[in-house]
């Protein structure tokens, strides 16, 4: 669907962390929800605004797929996947056979200890949760990775990224709008690519201990 302007069918946001989840719902006067809630968002976490509302006409420059392997990318993946594991669980999507379970409690349960996390652990990590899953549970993750992905590209269809400073990384944005935590864990993975977001108080844990309570049930 393309979007015209910030009149056509609008979205409201319901965020997790900054995390984004988006529904359509109907236009009132000439309110802008996308800019309005990223940047309350924003405020909270002591960021500097990078959203301004773009009335433009035309298609907007499509995101770079960019290899950011060493800058903690399968880190970025998989705190995606287990918050999106968590949504299937506990609405009852996926329900796991005990005995797959315990393996995925096993498998996650020492994230919470980790000192580190890095690419080369998030990545086996990462393909051997998917491996003790059953391939329908893996097909909806990934439809759910699809439309969350589509829907973080209609918000950014519609706006603007500027910074005092220059441009903005627009992966990195994209990031912010799927990551539990938001901006600030993607510029701590960045900056820190060893980081194990699971060690810190923030979303990711709270995901991380609501999965493993979910998969004892």
């Amino acid at each position: 669907m393309r979007f015209r302007s910030w009149r056509t069918p609008l979205f409201s946001l319901l965020f997790l962390g900054s995390s984004v989840f988006i529904s359509e719902g109907r236009a009132v006067g000439n309110t802008k929800p996308a800019q309005t809630q990223i940047e309350r968002i924003q405020k909270q976490q002591g960021q500097t605004p990078l959203w301004w509302p773009s009335d433009t006409p035309g298609p907007r420059q499509p995101l770079t797929p960019a290899s950011q392997a060493s800058l903690g990318q399968p880190t970025l993946d998989l705190t995606i996947t287990l918050r999106l594991l968590r949504d299937q669980v506990k609405q009852g999507k996926i329900q796991l056979e005990p005995a797959a379970r315990q393996t995925v409690r096993d498998l996650l349960s020492p994230l919470a200890q980790e000192p580190t996390l890095g690419s080369k652990k998030a990545s086996e990590l990462h393909t051997a949760l998917l491996e003790h899953l059953r391939p329908v549970d893996v097909v909806l993750l990934e439809q759910q990775r699809a439309t969350l992905e589509r829907n973080v590209e209609n918000i950014l269809a519609r706006t603007r990224l500027a910074t005092p400073d220059g441009p903005v990384n627009r992966l990195d944005v994209r990031y912010g709008l799927m990551v539990p935590g938001g901006t600030k864990v993607v510029a701590q993975i960045r900056q820190q690519p060893t980081l194990n977001p699971y060690r810190q108080a923030g979303a990711n844990t709270v995901i991380l201990n609501e999965l493993l309570t979910l998969l004892t049930r």
